[in-house]
């Protein structure tokens, strides 16, 4: 199963959402939940638009090549079949070439 890399950032703010909120609610509710949200946001926006700026920049190159960068397209998706590999889903593997 692949991921698309901005559901992983929409799960890094929910998580971070969901642990302010309990945080909050601990604490006995001091201040308006709009808050603590926007606060809980703010704390993982910037790093997780960062990311995905860094990872759309990096298929630029593949991108740019068009016809001329069918060599790179088969090494990309050695480089996704190993990140599904590591997070435990079967991905695609039929046109993967295996080690021996």
């Amino acid at each position: 199963m692949r991921s698309a890399p901005w559901w992983d950032a929409a799960i890094v703010v929910v998580e971070q959402t969901h642990k302010k909120l309990e945080i909050w609610q601990e604490q006995g509710r001091t201040e308006p939940v709009d808050r603590v949200i926007v606060r809980a946001i703010k704390e993982v926006g910037g790093p997780s638009f960062y990311a995905l700026l860094i990872l759309a920049v990096s298929f630029l190159p593949v991108l740019a090549l068009g016809r001329r960068g069918r060599k790179i397209i088969p090494a990309a998706r050695l480089y996704q079949d190993a990140g599904d590999a590591r997070r435990g889903g079967s991905g695609d593997n039929s046109q993967t070439p295996r080690c021996a």
